[in-house]
């Protein structure tokens, strides 16, 4: 997963002339309201880790989460092609991931739990989760700081999830 990550950036990067982080700036960021600057962690040759390497307040990725729930549009714009999280959100139903008892697929840089919610997220090394779900009209921000990079406990958060789902949907709209 990672590689695959890290190919895209060097790809934005060498096409653009931009580094990865101003490439998001520009076409996101700056776009959508964030109250921070993002960032990247690099390695020891200044490269900008994109696979595990963001760090933005939880305002801003709820934002973020935001954005992609509203398939691409903030505020009446289209930041992102909506095709990008319609894509995401049409995984739903990996056969070979299910068939082999998988009750999470990855695609496209986005975890898939293939729960009934539609939910799509992105996992952080250390237990942070950007989790959102299209059927709840719900993003969920969690930050954590794992001791070692790890999901073990992840599947605890997702039950977890999927409760604050089933809770929003009872409520009138």
């Amino acid at each position: 997963n990672n590689g695959s990550t890290e190919t895209l950036a060097w790809i934005i990067r060498t096409i653009t002339g931009k580094s990865l982080a101003e490439n998001v700036s520009e076409r996101i960021w700056s776009q959508i309201g964030m109250e921070e600057n993002a960032y990247y962690v690099t390695d020891e040759t200044k490269v900008e880790q994109a696979s595990a390497g963001l760090n933005a307040t939880a305002r801003d990725m709820a934002r973020f989460g935001q954005l992609l729930l509203n398939n691409g549009e903030y505020n009446g714009k289209q930041i992102l092609p909506s095709s990008i999280t319609k894509d995401i959100k049409n995984v739903q139903e990996d056969e070979l991931a299910i068939a082999l008892g998988a009750s999470i697929s990855y695609h496209n840089q986005w975890w898939i739990p293939h729960n009934e919610q539609g939910a799509f997220e992105v996992l952080g090394s250390y237990g942070q989760t950007l989790y959102i779900d299209p059927k709840a009209n719900m993003v969920i921000v969690h930050f954590s700081s794992n001791a070692t990079p790890s999901n073990e406990i992840h599947s605890v958060y997702s039950n977890m999830y999927i409760d604050i789902a089933h809770y929003l949907e009872k409520l009138p709209q």
